[in-house]
């Protein structure tokens, strides 16, 4: 079959972005996906005939280290051009398994750990106004094709582009979109191109927005003396202890007794908590309680997880280990209000503070329709 250049260059970037590659068409566990997508994919349909040496491309492959410099994992910058991780990629709904591709660093945004990119392709039979050529066998920028992602995203970076490329890149992205319609097969394949950085960045997006919103609530709970004030002007009884920020004053806060949950003294397999809205004149403050799922220390690190009752649908979780003697330290928390499952994870600590320490929880929740 005869097909032209650009057609062909189409085909090769289609099936890089949208088939499995070897680790997944040999995986067991995928098999049904795999015989979902070979059902519909053209390529898969032209290509079921020819039988694929791996060994040769297993030698090839070594070539290419031998003759390639070898990327690293420098500090995050723009103008890098960096792969992502492979479990960026996935099935999506119609069966296509969408494959990382190469990016280029266009921002870093250090307050959320989070960095906006240009999706980076390598046929330039495709290139068409908005692509920037970025030399040093690094393909060309879509600029025309950006979004954010976390920066744990990256896996390793191919290479740096000099200021003047990078600066090229973010004009032509400010530029007007450019008619396609004498361009169909163009058209196709940035209509692909922006569904694979979609499928990227939808990935990352959550993450991003939790970061941006636990920002917001530190620097809300910054001032300890207006947290006092909003707390103690919701009820005076509730006693603060001195802290070195809000969030572990509040955390920490003694609630009289009808605010707090009798159950709550020491009673197994569930673990209590506060409460604290944020957004009106005041901070309103109770106790709750959570199920004990799990409260183990492995390796140096305490892990907890638990479920949040079905009435805390929304909030962001902070967690600290405290042992009477040490005082509060924060670890890592994760919430999914829709399942209602917590975790939290408390690296270096010892077995003695396991057995003397216990986890504290804040539960924040963004709600001004009280005051």
């Amino acid at each position: 079959m005869n097909i032209s250049p650009m057609k062909n260059a189409w085909r090769h970037v289609f099936q890089e972005r949208t088939c499995p590659p070897h680790a997944v068409l040999t995986d067991p566990g995928q098999a049904a996906n795999v015989a979902e997508h070979r059902k519909s994919c053209p390529v898969c349909a032209m290509m079921k005939e020819t039988k694929v040496d791996y060994e040769l491309w297993k030698e090839f492959g070594k070539q290419l280290v031998a003759e390639w410099p070898a990327p690293g994992s420098p500090d995050v910058g723009s103008g890098q051009v960096w792969s992502l991780r492979r479990c960026k990629g996935g099935w999506d709904a119609g069966f296509r398994h969408i494959n990382p591709p190469l990016v280029l660093v266009l921002e870093v945004f250090g307050d959320v750990d989070g960095i906006r990119v240009a999706q980076v392709f390598d046929e330039g039979l495709l290139a068409h106004e908005g692509d920037v050529e970025l030399g040093h066998g690094l393909g060309l920028a879509e600029s025309w094709n950006t979004y954010a992602l976390d920066r744990n995203d990256l896996d390793l970076c191919f290479g740096q582009v000099d200021a003047s490329t990078l600066e090229a890149v973010k004009a032509a992205g400010s530029g007007s979109v450019p008619e396609l319609d004498e361009f169909p097969t163009i058209w196709h394949f940035r209509q692909l191109e922006l569904e694979v950085g979609s499928f990227m960045a939808m990935d990352a997006m959550g993450r991003l927005m939790e970061r941006h919103e636990r920002n917001a609530v530190r620097e809300e709970f910054a001032d300890v003396g207006a947290v006092r004030a909003k707390v103690l002007a919701f009820d005076s009884r509730i006693r603060l202890g001195k802290a070195e920020n809000g969030l572990e004053m509040v955390a920490t806060a003694e609630l009289p007794e009808e605010l707090m949950l009798k159950a709550a003294a020491g009673e197994e397999g569930l673990c209590p908590f506060t409460v604290v809205s944020v957004g009106g004149t005041t901070n309103r403050c109770h106790g709750a309680l959570a199920e004990l799922l799990e409260l183990d220390h492995r390796d140096t690190v305490i892990r907890v997880t638990g479920r949040i009752p079905e009435e805390y649908s929304e909030g962001l979780l902070f967690a600290w280990w405290r042992r009477s003697d040490v005082g509060l330290e924060e670890g890592m928390a994760r919430f999914e209000p829709s399942e209602g499952i917590f975790s939290a994870s408390f690296p270096g600590k010892s077995e003695l503070d396991f057995e003397l320490g216990e986890p504290v929880l804040l539960l924040v929740q963004i709600d001004d329709a009280h005051d």
